[in-house]
């Protein structure tokens, strides 16, 4: 059986984007100042028992709307309590009555309130629960490994445990020294012995191979969805799963169906093996691998790389095929859509994607290999415009360390991948009568209103779905591909380890990705399957529907289907860019592979590469790959000098240009950028204010527009070209001139709010402002600082041309946290911003009783103009801090001393991490602050 491409195509081809419905510039713009709902960010909504009631998740739902927040995808999972009449706390048995009753009252809210609903089946990850026994369970191989005694005739089979085989048996290895290879012997297998024929009984070893189980539970299970992880590669086990599951939970919706039904990480560890896969095997690939089974053990058996090739591929189409595609079936039968993290194992290809409707990735690594720049990678091809990713996972961990800077700095660097709907990880259902800061999934952060800098999140949450709008304009304008190649990464796996992304993570690796974006070029990954569904050659470029790419990228390939390489060659000699780094493809993949094929393969990489008439480029490493591709291809985006931590995405929207740039380090960056658009207007687009102003730039040469750049560490700024003229290089429009200022560091009265609920300490007289927790007694408070004093502003500064600035202090770069006990521990998982900003930790301004704005990240200044009057002015800076100094004051150590009776009851579910760090951190306004009066150079 083979994957059905075309029906796949057909569907496809329906939801691309026509460019003839892409909006104007006044549409971009309209929309960019008051972008729509749908751009608006969701959370993953944890469902802790669930002990849900309908009172408290309609509170929660109208705290999500009131934060700027657009939905949430619920997902049930382990309890945190046990029931508790006394508090009013009940566990709900997953998918019992009252479970699905709650289900539907928040499907109907969210509809109510206009928020999106989208539903995780099942509990937890990955799919599973107490319907399955160890028969339908993830499978894997193994063997064991039996000495025997010489001369022995029979051996029996070695125990087995409970829904395990012993399906194969094989005395070997044979060694032979002429080629360095091992061959076996496959035994009969008759009334629980093997019979050993005369020639093998001084051979000492037998390896008999087991159909097994991985034994993996699902994770975070709610209460009563404790169980076996499911086979991925059964459809009757998953067609058990969407009736005794799927279908009861989507069903309580009845008429509110949700938005998208959604499969959290794959990650079932060693998901090698299903009890028909040798029917599957030999159907497919037209050869029996059971005489080949010791080759996925041994890699001295001969051509054992290719039998692994059809092996894992094999793993890869039925999983594809059986899962994936049979979900997305059933969710648009329902009406509703199928979203997945298609990565991990069971080993999702990227065109397992195709067989779901809406891709989701994860990892804010946007210069490496990560699973968010995967997933935007598929929807580019596919033709979808929404991606969406897990963001803020692990964020400044342990629990209510993140800040909004943090939560900024990291989104970036998801849209910076091409990352359109940020979900973030996560918002805890807490009840009331949890206290405060209230119930907090083990291994992520807190973005709830538990937060005291919740006070801003309406802005940030306003900045993220600007950003997220402008990401989903048009199509992405990127020139590179960087081909993945899946024959490479089946012919690695071993049992045991099957995941494409992690073995391209390790073999295609980050510095060609690096290379690719510090050359001035963005990229998207493809696999072959990709490129025959959807990639069409044309005069020196591959589309994907209006997707233009001029480049493609092989990163120490080996092998390659035919159909591949003969594709890339009508690219190249037609006048596209072929790079390949380490080395070219010279063989295609499979044990069956026919020799002509193979030939194939290596004559054409060899004459595109190597002969008298090559037109593609070999370069020795992977560093080089950039600069090769920008020898025959001007950069979208040169940035000078050259070296920093400046990352940009590109989209196109008919004749308008939309350019995102981030500085993803904790230093301000200044350079000039030079792009590859002549003959247009350049407009700021300020994020954060919605503010659109034209701005000056050298459009001297023909072929580039040049314009200087200044972003603040973790800063960032939309570009965009249009239609027009706008102001040349030597326009004193970006001048500003300083006229005067007021220091106004010291004489502050501090009135303080405690989050907890707590008395309220008393109010202080600051002769200067400091922190808060430099007093004793404050040490532990968390909650909002009220900093209060009056202004005096001179008549002659209010004038035309003249802006009042506030400005709040700088900031410092640091190598560690400053707070208690020095760096939190970190790790490539593990994002947090490493300043140390005048701020602790956002901030809300107000001028005369009127909210001016909200200040949460560099520049620490807001423009107060349109509410200054001449003489006494009253000011105000309301300045949340975070939760965990409340949790510092009494902070968990021994998680099973104080989850004792929870883990009596439900067993030990969840270890909450990083609590060890758990420290009270600075809080308050640091200065010194100033009034500032600015106007424009020459003004």
């Amino acid at each position: 059986m083979t994957l059905n491409l075309g029906c796949a195509l057909l569907a496809l081809t329906l939801a691309t984007t026509c460019l003839a419905d892409l909006p104007d510039l006044d549409q971009i713009r309209q929309g960019f100042v008051n972008p729509p709902d749908d751009a608006r960010i969701m959370m993953r909504w944890w469902w802790f028992g669930p002990a849900v009631t309908k009172a408290e998740l309609e509170h929660q739902m109208q705290l999500m709307k009131e934060g700027g927040i657009g939905g949430f995808e619920v997902q049930p999972t382990y309890p945190l309590s046990t029931d508790d009449p006394n508090k009013g706390i009940r566990n709900l048995r997953f998918l019992s009555e009252e479970f699905l009753d709650a289900v539907a009252f928040t499907a109907s809210k969210a509809k109510e309130l206009g928020l999106r609903f989208d539903l995780t089946l099942g509990s937890g990850w990955p799919y599973g629960g107490p319907q399955f026994d160890l028969s339908q369970a993830a499978g894997r191989i193994r063997y064991v490994d039996v000495k025997v005694t010489d001369g022995i005739e029979r051996q029996p089979l070695p125990v087995v445990k409970e829904a395990e085989r012993v399906f194969a048996a094989f005395v070997g290895p044979f060694s032979d020294p002429n080629t360095g290879t091992n061959s076996y012997r496959q035994l009969q297998i008759a009334d629980g012995y093997v019979l050993l024929p005369e020639d093998c009984r001084k051979q000492t070893r037998i390896l008999f191979f087991i159909v097994s189980q991985t034994g993996m539970r699902v994770k975070r299970a709610a209460y009563g969805a404790e169980g076996y992880v499911i086979d991925h590669y059964r459809p009757e086990v998953i067609k058990r799963f969407i009736e005794q599951i799927a279908e009861p939970v989507l069903n309580a919706c009845g008429e509110n169906r949700p938005y998208a039904v959604f499969c959290d990480s794959l990650e079932v560890a060693g998901e090698d093996w299903t009890y028909d896969l040798l029917d599957e095997f030999k159907a497919r690939r037209g050869y029996d691998l059971l005489p080949y089974l010791p080759a996925l053990f041994d890699p001295s058996f001969p051509s054992s790389a290719e039998i692994r090739h059809d092996w894992g591929r094999t793993l890869t189409e039925i999983y594809t095929e059986y899962f994936n595609a049979a979900f997305q079936r059933w969710a648009r039968e329902k009406g509703t859509r199928f979203r997945i993290q298609g990565y991990g194992s069971p080993p999702a290809a990227l065109f397992s994607y195709a067989y779901a409707d809406l891709c989701e990735g994860e990892g804010f690594n946007w210069d490496g290999f990560r699973e968010s720049r995967w997933a935007a990678s598929a929807s580019h091809l596919l033709g979808r415009q929404v991606t969406s990713s897990e963001t803020w996972t692990w964020l400044h961990s342990p629990v209510f360390m993140a800040t909004p800077l943090d939560m900024k700095a990291e989104a970036d660097m998801h849209f910076l991948q091409g990352i359109n709907q940020i979900i973030g990880h996560g918002w805890p259902y807490s009840p009331q009568q949890a206290g405060y800061p209230g119930w907090r999934f083990y291994a992520a952060g807190v973005f709830n209103e538990k937060n005291p800098w919740w006070i801003v999140m309406p802005d940030l949450s306003l900045y993220l779905q600007r950003i997220s709008f402008l990401m989903r304009q048009g199509i992405p304008a990127n020139d590179v591909l960087l081909y993945l190649p899946n024959s490479d990464a089946w012919a690695r796996f071993v049992p045991g380890r099957v995941s494409m992304n992690a073995d391209f993570a390790s073999k295609v690796g980050d510095t060609v990705i690096r290379s690719i974006l510090e050359a001035g070029f963005n990229l998207d990954f493809c696999d072959d399957q990709l490129l025959q569904m959807r990639g069409q050659v044309s005069d020196g470029a591959i589309y994907f529907g209006d997707i233009c790419y001029r480049a493609v990228v092989l990163p120490g390939v080996e092998r390659m289907p035919a159909s591949t390489i003969k594709t890339l060659e009508a690219f190249a000699r037609s006048g596209g860019i072929l790079v390949a780094s380490r080395r070219i493809p010279d063989r295609a993949g499979g044990l069956k592979a026919s020799k002509q094929e193979g030939d194939m393969v290596y004559k054409t990489a060899t004459s595109l590469f190597k002969g008298p008439d090559a037109k593609a480029i070999l370069v020795a490493d992977d560093s080089q790959v950039g600069s090769a591709i920008a020898s025959r291809l001007q950069p979208d985006v040169k940035i000078s000098p050259a070296g920093t931590r400046l990352g940009f995405v590109h989209r196109k929207a008919g004749q308008v240009d939309i350019y995102l740039l981030v500085n993803g380090s904790n230093a301000p960056v200044e350079a000039a950028v030079t792009f590859r658009q002549t003959g247009k207007c350049l407009q700021y687009w300020d994020g954060l204010t919605g503010q659109v102003r034209p701005i000056a730039a050298d459009q001297s040469s023909d072929k580039a527009t040049t314009t200087s750049l200044a972003l603040e560490p973790y800063g960032s700024a939309v570009l965009v070209f249009a239609p027009g003229q706008g102001p040349s290089a030597s326009s004193t429009m970006a001048g500003k001139e300083l006229l005067g200022s007021i220091d106004i560091t010291t004489n502050w009265k501090v009135i303080f709010s405690s989050a907890a609920g707590d008395e309220d300490p008393e109010p202080m007289i600051m002769e200067r402002v400091r922190c808060w927790t430099d007093y004793d007694h404050m040490t532990y408070f968390s909650g909002i600082g009220s900093y209060q004093r009056p202004f005096d502003l001179d008549q002659q500064w209010l004038r035309p041309g003249v802006r009042i600035i506030l400005d709040l202090g700088t900031y410092q770069q640091i190598t560690e946290d400053r707070g208690g006990r020095g760096a939190i521990r970190g790790g490539g998982r593990r994002f947090r911003a490493m300043i140390d900003p005048p701020i602790k930790d956002a901030a809300v301004v107000y001028v005369n009783g009127t909210r001016a704005g909200a200040v949460w990240c560099p520049p620490y200044s807001l423009d107060i103009t349109d509410l200054v009057r001449p003489g006494i002015n009253e000011l105000r800076i309301d300045v949340a801090n975070r939760a965990v100094n409340y949790m510092a004051k009494d902070p968990p150590r021994d998680y099973r001393q104080e989850y004792r009776q929870l883990i009596e009851q439900f067993g030990d579910r969840f270890q909450p991490q990083d609590m060890d760090q758990i420290r009270p951190m600075p809080s308050g306004l640091t200065g010194p602050i100033t009034i500032k009066a600015v106007a424009a150079a020459g003004g």
